[in-house]
């Protein structure tokens, strides 16, 4: 499974996104404002694992609050990410395995990364959920936009490829990339239609 960092490259995203778009929403409790700057704070030491935990929370408590989904979101995506590169890392291992004759080592690996995959997968599955959400619901088209810009990793995760494809043209339209990094994300989108979609 080699689509997420394909397309990566292909895209030109970057690892280092905007947690939350910037400051809290200030017509919302704040209380809530409070709950996202201290999950921002938990992310920003690398204690994700907690920032996840506040942000989930948070989100549950005030549910209006874009910025906290957006940035529970990307989080979740990282966690998921971090186990999809080593699943792609076993998978290379156990191919290289099977290459020299060494099926016992190979099947080995094959599981491992199987058990990874596993593991990713609740990860990219609640950041769909949170990312989706502030896609539909954001508070502005840049807001939006970056939610659209992150779920097409994920929807390449999952090889949706018509979500894939409709989340690159709402990060386009949202978020209007000047024009070399538009002309990538264009051609990105025919390799896509072209390998993966009919009808285009």
């Amino acid at each position: 499974m080699t689509h997420v960092r394909k397309y990566t490259r292909a895209l030109g995203l970057v690892g280092a996104l905007v947690v939350g778009l910037g400051c809290g929403c200030s017509s919302v409790d704040p209380a809530a404002n409070e709950v996202y700057e201290r999950g921002l704070g938990q992310a920003e030491e690398g204690n994700i694992l907690a920032a996840v935990k506040t942000l989930s929370e948070g989100s549950e408590q005030y549910s209006g609050h874009m910025p906290m989904r957006f940035a529970l979101g990307r989080l979740q995506f990282e966690l998921g990410e971090a186990e999809h590169v080593r699943e792609r890392q076993a998978r290379r291992t156990a191919k290289r395995l099977i290459a020299a004759g060494q099926r016992k080592e190979a099947l080995a690996a094959a599981r491992e990364a199987n058990s990874l995959r596993q593991k990713a997968l609740p990860y990219y599955e609640r950041a769909r959920e949170n990312l989706t959400t502030v896609a539909d619901r954001g508070d502005s088209d840049r807001q939006r936009g970056w939610a659209y810009y992150v779920l097409i990793r994920v929807h390449v995760f999952f090889e949706d490829w018509e979500a894939a494809n409709y989340a690159i043209d709402q990060a386009i339209n949202l978020r209007k990339p000047p024009g070399a990094l538009y002309a990538k994300w264009r051609e990105f989108q025919a390799q896509i239609r072209e390998e993966h979609l009919s009808g285009y």
